[in-house]
């Protein structure tokens, strides 16, 4: 275990959160003396054709970050490795580095190997990159579960990410009855989002406190065991933990919606981030955002439909037609400071009671 050093009082830490479409992009900054220094990835859906992808590479290059400390690959959906193969080879040159690859382990491979649905031959060649890497020396390999008891930043001894899930006695079975039914001739198809890396990035320092529940796209069963098994590894009183962030998941899907998350902010200044685009009926869910505005969440979006034109009055129709706004895309810039000081930009990315119709409901 390297040794590390203390982090100073004038600390602060970044979370944003990539305008990518209907997929995660998570970027978190954490502090060095006085600047961002260390940063850790959590996913990436980087679209080359709609300029996500070259957005980010700008993101990297103003922020000047050469180093991830950790790469978490939360589960083998697409929308969540997308671009991860550019990222890898970027930051494997040119002086550049990576510290460790995280991800669920032998399953995602499994399904990546036998082809279970769209994008897993692109996350075979993304498992063959990670692998040439690891021969060569330039990254770690770690398998993520919920018997870790952290995973500690290097450099920090107040901040770390704490694993709540896969359950790996639970992966384990999943996938062992998928191979026998693979063997029987059946057609299987691996559910994902079962897997996904659920963890809970907590700082502390002179009494203030961060709690970010990071749950990629797992559905409610397992952010209800995930919660019970963070009070447990932090110490805290079953039902008690409160979050001041929480990175909405399944991007405020109403099928993965876990209504008890609505009632865990820590305060009025708690943020509730949803990844999300505007090309999927029902993401995310008009019910989903409505739970958590009436939780006293500032609810923060990384795409805003423009507002349904049936909601203008036909005379008004008839004075000035309307001209069809676009949607607005908002990379969400998170910064939490040691005194306990969460803030947030851009303005435009707050859903208002007002602009919840601007979203639909799954039926």
């Amino acid at each position: 275990m390297s040794s590390r050093t203390p982090v100073q009082s004038d600390f602060e830490i970044q979370i944003i959160v990539l305008a990518c479409g209907h997929g995660d992009t998570v970027l978190v900054g954490l502090p060095s003396k006085s600047k961002v220094a260390s940063w850790v990835l959590i996913d990436c859906n980087l679209q080359v054709r709609d300029g996500t992808c070259d957005r980010f590479f700008e993101l990297v290059e103003k922020h000047r970050i050469t180093r991830l400390e950790y790469i978490f690959q939360t589960h083998p959906d697409h929308d969540h490795f997308l671009g991860m193969d550019r990222v890898l080879e970027y930051f494997s040159t040119g002086g550049r580095s990576i510290g460790v690859y995280c991800d669920t382990g032998c399953p995602q491979q499994v399904a990546a190997w036998l082809g279970l649905g769209p994008g897993y031959a692109a996350y075979g060649r993304l498992q063959e990159i990670v692998d040439r890497l690891a021969g060569e020396g330039k990254i770690e390999i770690f398998e993520v579960s919920d018997r870790h008891m952290d995973i500690p930043v290097r450099g920090y001894d107040n901040i770390r990410f704490i694993p709540l899930a896969p359950n790996v006695t639970q992966r384990r079975v999943d996938t062992v009855a998928g191979l026998k039914k693979l063997a029987q001739g059946h057609r299987v198809r691996l559910e994902a989002n079962a897997l996904s890396i659920i963890m809970v990035l907590q700082a502390e320092h002179e009494g203030a406190k961060l709690n970010v529940l990071l749950a990629a796209d797992a559905g409610e069963p397992e952010l209800e065991k995930a919660l019970a098994i963070w009070e447990e590894k932090a110490g805290i009183p079953t039902g008690t933990g409160r979050l001041e962030v929480v990175k909405v998941p399944h991007h405020g899907s109403f099928a993965s919606h876990y209504r008890q998350l609505c009632a865990r902010n820590s305060s009025a200044e708690a943020v509730a981030t949803i990844s999300c685009g505007c090309t999927r009926t029902g993401l995310p869910d008009q019910r989903v955002i409505r739970n958590y505005l009436d939780g006293d969440w500032n609810v923060l979006v990384t795409t805003m439909p423009k507002p349904p034109v049936s909601k203008i009055s036909p005379l008004a129709l008839l004075q000035a037609p309307p001209i069809a706004a676009p949607e607005s895309r908002n990379d969400i810039e998170l910064t939490w400071k040691s005194t306990g000081q969460l803030s947030w930009a851009p303005t435009r990315a707050r859903v208002m009671e007002n602009e919840i119709d601007r979203f639909t409901a799954t039926r």
